[in-house]
């Protein structure tokens, strides 16, 4: 039997069913072979995909702990900048998994190389050694079977992690793509209450100057009406004009000030929404 493999990413899973099938082909035997592979060997090859799982398996949890993490800014340029913070350290995740998962491809198809040569150079070297067989042929051909049944569950295990990784890939694609829409949507609400506030404030100011110059023109008349000290039927009359107008522009002051409440209530409530926004 001849077949091709290639450790392109993309050809993996056709890779791994190709040497599957040739593992199979290979077992289908005429005659007992020696298959010189060591109890020690076949362990370290375990060991080290067990150690690649667990390594990858460590990375999809950070993933998925970074993931989980929220912040809760103080001002909106502190907001701004620790979602900025966020966006960048999801796409330096994705990264890392995406890096993380060719070095894993990369591992696999090399590992699968190096079984295919050391497979071919123990059957180069048994058949050497045919004539040396003895008793302990079937045995040792029954140690691998039993190898080569290990390696397939191996790497039927391997694929499984890979099909995990791609979906937690998948995963943070997703979770950074809604991050991405959630900050644009906080953004344009900030701007909007930001607007708000800026009005408000503006027309505070112009009723607090309106009711600076209002407490200017009372204290010019209460001068005037001080400063008429003769004539008295005059006076009472000039008095009486005055307290007219002192009492209008009291009562003027007095809608300044309700309106002035007024506005401090919205601005208020705009400020309470501003902070459920955050």
């Amino acid at each position: 039997m001849i077949a091709c493999v290639t450790p392109a990413e993309f050809h993996l899973s056709e890779t791994l069913n190709t040497v599957q099938y040739a593992q199979r082909a290979r077992a289908i035997q005429s005659k007992p072979r020696i298959q010189q592979v060591e109890e020690g060997d076949k362990q370290a090859i375990i060991d080290r995909l067990k150690a690649e799982v667990t390594f990858l398996r460590d990375q999809i949890r950070n993933a998925e702990r970074g993931g989980g993490d929220r912040r809760t800014p103080g001002t909106e340029g502190g907001r701004s900048e620790r979602q900025n913070e966020r966006e960048t350290e999801l796409q330096n995740q994705l990264l890392d998994v995406q890096e993380t998962y060719t070095t894993l491809s990369q591992r696999h198809a090399k590992l699968i190389a190096e079984m295919a040569k050391a497979r071919d150079a123990e059957q180069a070297g048994n058949e050497e050694n045919d004539d040396a067989l003895g008793d302990s042929a079937t045995e040792r051909l029954n140690r691998s079977n039993s190898f080569a049944q290990a390696v397939e569950q191996v790497v039927l295990e391997y694929e499984k992690t890979i099909r995990s990784l791609e979906q937690s890939l998948s995963s943070t694609r997703g979770t950074l793509s809604s991050t991405e829409t959630n900050l644009l949507e906080k953004e344009t609400k900030c701007a909007y209450v930001e607007t708000i506030n800026t009005q408000l404030q503006a027309r505070l100011q112009k009723l607090m100057d309106r009711e600076a110059s209002t407490e200017n023109y009372l204290h010019d008349l209460e001068a005037k009406l001080d400063g008429h000290t003769s004539g008295e039927e005059k006076n009472a009359t000039i008095i009486i004009e005055l307290r007219k107008e002192i009492s209008r522009v009291r009562e003027n002051e007095a809608s300044c000030e309700d309106y002035i409440s007024t506005l401090e209530e919205r601005l208020a409530e705009a400020d309470q929404d501003a902070e459920l926004m955050q």
